[in-house]
């Protein structure tokens, strides 16, 4: 239903944009229909630098700079590789079953600014400062944010269980 719904939202569309869950589907329905591909991550994962170690990897000596450099390259080519193991299967079974598209090769993570139009990174460069060694296409554009909405109010449902007993604990998984 997901891959139908997506394909539904693609054949029109000028432009196909995708979050980084959503880069196998994304990439598969922007080949299928010949569409532009952009793709959005909130942080520096699987594009390859000599600058900073992959996200998963910030332990990594950096000293000697050259030693460090190799080091940072090695993280991006294990994330890359490992990520690759882990969803490129379903989506050449899905490619090949519903696109009649050949399969996706082992280093399809490591060539992702070559396949994007565009990569936009949604966090601040005051945080991670965009690399030098990045291609031109790989744009850091700081947070995106929505307008606080002063007239909002919560609904009256959500009003009555905050204030019928204790305060209530959140317990989360982030942006899942």
């Amino acid at each position: 239903l997901y891959m139908q719904r997506s394909q539904e939202a693609c054949q029109d569309a000028d432009v196909v944009v995708v979050a980084f869950i959503s880069l196998m589907i994304g990439y598969t329905l922007a080949e299928k229909y010949k569409k532009r591909l952009v793709m959005t991550l909130l942080q520096p994962t699987l594009l390859s630098t000599a600058v900073l170690p992959e996200p998963t990897s910030p332990w990594l000596p950096q000293k000697p700079p050259l030693l460090g450099k190799a080091l940072n390259r090695l993280s991006h080519a294990m994330a890359q590789y490992y990520t690759g193991l882990l969803f490129l299967p379903a989506a050449n079974v899905a490619r090949k079953s519903l696109y009649n598209l050949p399969p996706l090769s082992r280093s399809f993570y490591a060539s992702l600014p070559n396949i994007t139009d565009l990569v936009l990174c949604a966090y601040s460069p005051l945080l991670v400062p965009r690399p030098a060694d990045w291609r031109e296409n790989i744009h850091v554009t700081g947070f995106w944010t929505l307008k606080h909405q002063e007239a909002w109010q919560p609904e009256s449902d959500l009003v009555a269980f905050l204030h019928a007993g204790s305060a209530p604990i959140y317990i989360g998984f982030g942006s899942m």
